[in-house]
C-alpha cells in the first residue's frame, strides 16, 4: 500500500476510533477499515457471550475454574469486554474493559476475524 493510500484509510479510521501514535502495519489497517464498514450490519447493538471452563490444582486439591465472557458492540465502533470469574462455583471477580482506540480493536479482531463474517 503506498503512502497516499495509507493515509487515506488513516483519516477514515480516524473518523470512527482515536488513531493516536498507534503504529499500524498495512494488514492492521485494512482489517480497521473491514471492520468499520461491516460494523452496522454486523455488529453494531448486538452482543455475544461464551464460558470458558478449567481446572487447577493448589493447596487444598483440585479446583474448577470458570470465565463468563460478553462482548457487547456499541452502535458506534467500540467494544466493551464484560469477564467474570468464577472458582468452585463461587464468584471471584469481574473486570470490564472497553475498547475504543485503535490499537485495542485490532488486538481484539485479529484474533476474532469471524465475527466479521
Amino acid at each position: 500500500m503506498d503512502d497516499s493510500e495509507k493515509q487515506a484509510h488513516l483519516a477514515f479510521i480516524a473518523q470512527h476510533v482515536k488513531v493516536g501514535r498507534a503504529r499500524l502495519s498495512d494488514a492492521e489497517i485494512l482489517l480497521l477499515v473491514e471492520v468499520i464498514k461491516k460494523w452496522p450490519e454486523k455488529l453494531a447493538d448486538t452482543m455475544r457471550s461464551g464460558t470458558n471452563n478449567g481446572s487447577g490444582w493448589g493447596s487444598d486439591g483440585k479446583y474448577d475454574t470458570a470465565t463468563q465472557w460478553v462482548y457487547r458492540f456499541a452502535k458506534d465502533v467500540g467494544v466493551r469486554i464484560e469477564r467474570t470469574y468464577i472458582i468452585d462455583g463461587a464468584n471471584h471477580g469481574t473486570e470490564t474493559e472497553d475498547l475504543k482506540t485503535a490499537r485495542k480493536l485490532v488486538d481484539f479482531f485479529w484474533k476474532r476475524r469471524q465475527l466479521l463474517r
